[in-house]
Order: C-alpha cells, then sequence, then structure tokens
C-alpha cells in the first residue's frame, strides 16, 4: 500500500515504518526478515531472535501504530502466504534430513502441518498451485513441487543453478548462475528468455519493467552498484546489460522494494541512508536524514513486575515494554538483546 516497512540499519535493524502522512515511526523492537505484503498496509513476516522466531502479522492503523499479531510459532526462514492462515515456509536445519518446506494450515483453531518435501531450500515463490525455488541440496537449481501433496520428491526444472527468484504472473524471473558471467532471465514455464548480460537481484517490477539492483561488477551478492531496469515483454536473448536508473560513483545499493511512483532503497557507501526516490532518478530524498537511535529506557528501569535473573554477570528479564519478550542485558558493554519473538 502506501506503508513503507523495513529494518532500521541505525537501531540495530528493528522494525519501523515509514508513510507520507506520519512520517518515521518505530512499531516495534522485532527484527523482521521476508516480508510479504498482504494487503493494503499489512505484512506477513518472520520475526527474528537469537533463541526463536514467529510468523507474525503487521497491520498499519490510522494513527501510524502497528499492532501485531503471532501466527504461529517456527524457526522459519522464508515464508509464502497463500491465504489467511494458510502459509508455505522453510526450514534450514544443520542436515538435509531436518530441513523442508512446509505448509502450514490453520483447521479449527490449530495449525496443521503438512511436510511438502525434506530438504534445504532457498527463494522460495509460487505460482499457481506450485511451489518454485532453489534446491540447496541440488547446486541451487531451479525447481518445483505442488503445494497440495506431501513428501515430494525434488526434480529440478530446467538445469538453471539460480541465485535469486520471483514470480510475476505467469513468468519466473531470476539471475543464472553462470561461470562466464551471470545474467537474468525470465521463464514461462517452456523455454527461458535471456533479459540482460548483467546480474541483479531484489527485483522490483512496475508497469511493463523489471527494476532491479545491478551485482554484476561486484563480487558481492549482498551489496549492489546501482539500480537498473529491463523490459519484462522482451522475448528475444538479448546480451546487451539493463538501462541504467540510478547509478554513481563507488554507489552501494542494499535492499530495495518499490510501487508506482518511488523506489525504495539502502545507499551505504559512506552511511546508512533510506533513500525515497522518483522512478527516473530524481527527488532523492534521505528518510534516515538526522535520525538519531533512540535510547532504549528499558535497560535502566529492568523491574517493573517482570520477572528477573541473573547469570554470570548478564541479567535476563521479560520486558514489559516489549510484550514481555526475554530480554538480556549486558552492563560492560550496556548492550540490550532481544532473545525470544514471544512473550
Amino acid at each position: 500500500g502506501d506503508v513503507l516497512y523495513f529494518q532500521n540499519a541505525i537501531d540495530d535493524d528493528k522494525l519501523y515504518t515509514y508513510s507520507a502522512s506520519k512520517g518515521l515511526m518505530k512499531a516495534s523492537n522485532e527484527v523482521m526478515s521476508n516480508p510479504v505484503a498482504v494487503s493494503q498496509g499489512k505484512i506477513t513476516y518472520v520475526a527474528k531472535s537469537v533463541l526463536s522466531s514467529s510468523i507474525k502479522t503487521a497491520t498499519y492503523k490510522s494513527d501510524g501504530k502497528v499492532e501485531r499479531s503471532t501466527n504461529y510459532s517456527v524457526n522459519a526462514d522464508e515464508i509464502l502466504c497463500i491465504g489467511t492462515d494458510d502459509y508455505i515456509y522453510n526450514v534450514n536445519a544443520l542436515t538435509k534430513e531436518k530441513s523442508g518446506i512446509f505448509r502450514a494450515q490453520k483447521n479449527n483453531n490449530e495449525f496443521v502441518i503438512t511436510c511438502l518435501s525434506v530438504g534445504k531450500s532457498e527463494f522460495l515463490t509460487y505460482m499457481g498451485a506450485d511451489i518454485y525455488f532453489a534446491d540447496k541440496d541440488n547446486d541451487n537449481k531451479l525447481t518445483k513441487i505442488s503445494r497440495n501433496e506431501e513428501n515430494q520428491i525434488r526434480t529440478p526444472l530446467n538445469g538453471d543453478k539460480i541465485k535469486n527468484l520471483y514470480a510475476n504472473g505467469t513468468s519466473l524471473y531470476y539471475t543464472v548462475d553462470n561461470l562466464l558471467g551471470d545474467y537474468i532471465v525470465k521463464y514461462n514455464g517452456s523455454f527461458t528468455t535471456k533479459l540482460t548480460s548483467d546480474a541483479g537481484k531484489d527485483f522490483v517490477f512496475i508497469g511493463n519493467d523489471l527494476y532491479y539492483v545491478n551485482t554484476d561488477k561486484l563480487s558481492s551478492l549482498v551489496v549492489g552498484n546501482g539500480i537498473y531496469k529491463v523490459s519484462t515483454f522482451k522475448t528475444v536473448d538479448d546480451n546487451l546489460p539493463g538501462t541504467p536508473v540510478i547509478t554513481g560513483k563507488n554507489m552501494m545499493v542494499l535492499g530495495m522494494t518499490g510501487n508506482s511512483s518511488n523506489l525504495y532503497y539502502y545507499e551505504c557507501s559512506e552511511s546508512y541512508k533510506l533513500i525515497k526516490c522518483s522512478l527516473n532518478g530524481d527527488n532523492k530524498v534521505n528518510l534516515l536524514e538526522n535520525f538519531v537511535k533512540p535510547i532504549d529506557e528499558v535497560s535502566t528501569v529492568l523491574n517493573l513486575g517482570g520477572q528477573v535473573e541473573e547469570h554470570e554477570g548478564i541479567i535476563y528479564y521479560l520486558d514489559l515494554y516489549d510484550d514481555k519478550t526475554l530480554h538480556s542485558y549486558n552492563p560492560q558493554t550496556k548492550r540490550n538483546t532481544r532473545m525470544t519473538s514471544n512473550k
């Protein structure tokens, strides 16, 4: 919708929101990962903590505050929201046997868990009744399974090793992991079309164009050197790079999303800047301009009715200011850490 959810890198990746009407607001002390848009102002995400994780929903209210609810407690890595109380998620444990892709469906106020496929996976997405992903137990090859069958055997689709994966309409878009150079392709289920000669991540579909963070000129898939775009209508292989949209000397981009009017991304060349920018690259605004990390008042007011325990110099307590989740506080470093995702 019109609400930007993001990890605030200047405040230990805690969950924040931005809207044109209410500006920048802190939503919670949670560290959010893998957000999935559900409806206007509403997302589903994984709330990460040191000891546990949960699938949660955040809903933006008219006063700028965020209402959060826990859907299901599980140490998930990525999630897909199929419908109300219907989730696909993956777990990547130490071994293949303890990893898998699962479906959680609510029935009579209880979640019924189905193992769709055993093994490690990455870049979950879906179209129709099928789940697509990179099979981490098979060189990250593009793979498909049904979201309606149990314990499926994995079979790669076309042999492509992939580095990211996005679904849009009836086609998949991903970066091919190629020894001679990575590149972006479109796959419609029958054949692939090479869209660019450069690599990319953080795909955003706006109109007929695919916007992406270019990772071709750096050896890292974490930070890119600019934002480019390419038409999704191409039907013939193209061996040229995409069209530059926002570039600059030593530019480093980390993460990107957008809508029909603006792109939002982190620029971390010198310091963290959360940029809001029009689609043509003009009117750049740093949403974190003059932002100062707020002082954690709880670290000096530990006991207001919650339980407190000291162990080896570290203070553990139930944080009444943070949904009674378990926190730890180190008096030497003055660092406060959220240990659990639920109360």
